[in-house]
């Protein structure tokens, strides 16, 4: 090998070695953990040496989040590194056979391996958090759907790669899919597919879009190879479904609809079908044994009617085809694509909409299976922060805020109006990250967002409640738990950024007010990190081990945030003075203290109103106080909403 190649190598395997750093340290940062792994201990960078034993110790402290299949031997340095060699690859030596033997180390294949695990076990980390933190989710499903993907990462690397493909990019009208599926020549089930899944609203929701002009994402087919052959949906099956049983052309419908005139041929079951839906379900019901409930028409694939309340989604023009079926709205006249054109014409001829479509051609069944395999698999779902961030990045609080959390440091181009604060903020993305809050996929973003709208927005919502957001505070009557909910994290985020959106003259679309609330973000979380759990620190009773949870840390920094702005002066020494009455409270009531084991959002919004609402009145300030100052500044407050929210005790220690 010339010198060169030497340096080249050595290059290569100095990125993997700084990459695991990196790799490794995340992996230990304190988080929930699956049903059977065990927790990481925290790991400093400075102990991942690859010049000593380090980086293998390193490696068995985070070896819970691998899934290596078996635990690693811990009695010594080649044990431990055979045990790992083997996990990574029982049929290839990975042991580097040039180093020392009290030193081992793998070889460069073994470190790409290595590296390559670390980072699978770091995304089905951050993709498990996700889950757990999921409304319809609880840990044994997101512990089950862990597992689950390490078994599909296992079969995907014991597949071995086909040759090459041949593809090119096409569009289709509706009106094409909707052909071919009546001549037999689109496969809309093959083999390789999973079942129908999607419930009839969320058909509805794609059929709106449609009616909207809204383009819809590629539909991938592998073309026939025979003459005879049909065009099989490797990826978009949901959303064809979704259209065929709309416009009443799907082929499991029409074979249906073809038996009813084998077995009542008097009726004109077909007849009804094509030109007035509800006369056929009036038919269906009368001349046969079974009712035509919602549950058979999805069976059957057989048509929906759009949404009744479509929450605005179609307006103007629109609004007439709303509750309505396919046939009823046929002759309705829409825009789209620049000019009027009937709903009938707009499904059936279609010049005007297309649908991307991605054709794949000569393939043999091997490479259907690895093409359905990568477009099924491939990439991520957007999280709420990162569809926030599209969604809202016109707003300039959605940009100061970025900026501010450290997710993008480009303060220049994004949020130049933090320029007069950018000394003071410097600091935040830096103290976040110390509180164990990831840096990817905008998790630092999420923090401060929920900070801001604990502070801004009601968390709760209360039936027939008769308060506004514009009243000033008023404390909260006797609240019947029966009658209060509460919104979830994202709502409660999602909320702000709404209010925000909807009203040009709200205080926060004025740079200098977002600058503000970053600021006051920032001294909050400077006077709480100053105090941050140590020995005999203030937080102490609620981190325990310097273990700091998101939920108990909004509560806690949202309660510093109000009494910083009443006082309008740092609260370190403030909240020094206040520790060891802080302390001997959550020691003495820890259950209303620590982090509740509920997860809904009723538990989690009393949780904070209990612990802000404390927070601020150890120190010194009062509820009416922080509403009204909050009012001043930002035009919101949340302050009676965590009033309400404290009241219910609907929480472990409540």
């Amino acid at each position: 090998m010339d010198g060169d190649a030497q340096s080249t190598d050595a290059s290569v395997a100095s990125d993997l070695q700084e990459d695991l750093v990196q790799l490794v340290v995340d992996l230990s940062r304190p988080s929930a953990t699956p049903i059977g792994v065990d927790p990481a201990s925290q790991v400093d960078s400075d102990a991942v040496d690859f010049r000593t034993n380090g980086w293998l110790a390193s490696i068995v402290q985070v070896q819970g989040w691998l899934n290596l299949g078996t635990r690693m031997v811990n009695t010594s340095p080649m044990a431990g590194i055979a045990s790992l060699a083997s996990a990574l690859d029982p049929l290839e030596d990975l042991i580097d056979p040039q180093a020392p033997a009290e030193r081992p180390q793998l070889t460069d294949i073994g470190m790409e391996l290595l590296h390559a695990r670390c980072e699978r076990a770091l995304d089905l980390k951050h993709t498990f958090s996700a889950d757990l933190e999921s409304e319809d989710s609880n840990l044994d499903l997101a512990t089950a759907q862990w597992f689950a993907a390490w078994e599909d990462i296992a079969d995907d690397e014991d597949e071995e790669p086909t040759g090459p493909f041949v593809a090119k990019a096409n569009q289709w009208s509706i009106n094409t899919f909707a052909s071919r599926a009546a001549r037999g020549e689109l496969d809309l089930a093959p083999s390789y597919q999973r079942a129908d899944v999607w419930p009839t609203a969320d058909a509805q929701l794609l059929i709106e879009s449609v009616l909207r002009g809204i383009p819809l994402p590629s539909v991938i087919v592998l073309t026939p190879t025979e003459a005879s052959g049909t065009y099989e949906i490797v990826d978009g099956k949901q959303r064809l479904t979704a259209i065929l049983r709309f416009m009443g052309r799907h082929p499991t419908a029409l074979r249906h609809v073809a038996e009813l005139d084998e077995q009542y041929p008097s009726v004109g079951f077909s007849n009804l079908f094509r030109s007035d839906y509800l006369a056929f379900r009036k038919a269906y019901n009368k001349h046969t044994p079974w009712r035509l409930s919602s549950a058979r028409e999805r069976e059957l694939q057989l048509p929906y009617r759009l949404r009744s309340d479509s929450k605005g989604a179609l307006s103007g023009e629109l609004k007439v085809l709303e509750g309505k079926y396919y046939t009823q709205v046929k002759p309705q006249r829409i825009w789209i694509a620049g000019r009027h054109t009937t709903v009938e014409d707009l499904f059936e001829i279609g010049n005007e909409y297309q649908i991307p479509v991605l054709e794949y051609s000569n393939a043999t069944r091997r490479q259907i299976h690895e093409v359905f395999n990568l477009y099924n698999k491939q990439g991520k779902h957007l999280n709420a922060e990162e569809i926030r961030n599209a969604v809202y990045h016109n707003l300039d609080l959605m940009r100061g805020l970025l900026v501010a959390s450290g997710d993008n440091p480009n303060l220049e181009e994004v949020a130049p109006f933090l320029r007069p604060i950018s000394a003071r903020i410097s600091a935040l993305p830096a103290m976040i990250e110390d509180y164990n809050v990831g840096t990817s996929r905008y998790k630092r973003t999420k923090l401060v967002c929920w900070i801001a709208a604990s502070l801004l927005v009601d968390s709760t919502s209360i039936k027939g409640s008769p308060f506004r957001d514009d009243e000033p505070y008023a404390a909260p009557q006797q609240v019947d738990p029966n009658s209060a909910g509460a919104k979830s994290t994202a709502k409660l985020i999602t909320e702000l950024f709404d209010k925000v959106d909807a009203d040009a003259r709200h205080p926060l679309r004025r740079p200098a007010t977002v600058a503000a609330l970053a600021d006051l973000i920032n001294n909050a979380v400077s006077a709480h990190a100053a105090c941050d759990a140590k020995d005999g620190s203030v937080w102490t009773p609620i981190s325990p081990g310097d273990k700091w949870q998101e939920l108990q840390l909004v509560a806690t920094i949202t309660g510093v945030a109000l009494a910083t702005i009443v006082k309008e002066r740092d609260q370190t020494d403030a909240l020094e003075d206040i520790a060891e009455k802080l302390r001997t409270v959550a020691s003495t009531d820890p259950l209303r203290w620590q982090r509740p084991k509920k997860t809904q959002s009723r538990s989690q919004a009393s949780y904070i109103g209990f612990v802000a609402l404390n927070t601020m009145e150890m120190l010194g300030v009062q509820a009416h106080e922080a509403d009204a100052a909050l009012r001043q500044r930002f035009g919101l407050s949340g302050v009676r909403g965590h009033d309400i929210a404290r009241s219910l005790h609907v929480w472990d220690g409540g």
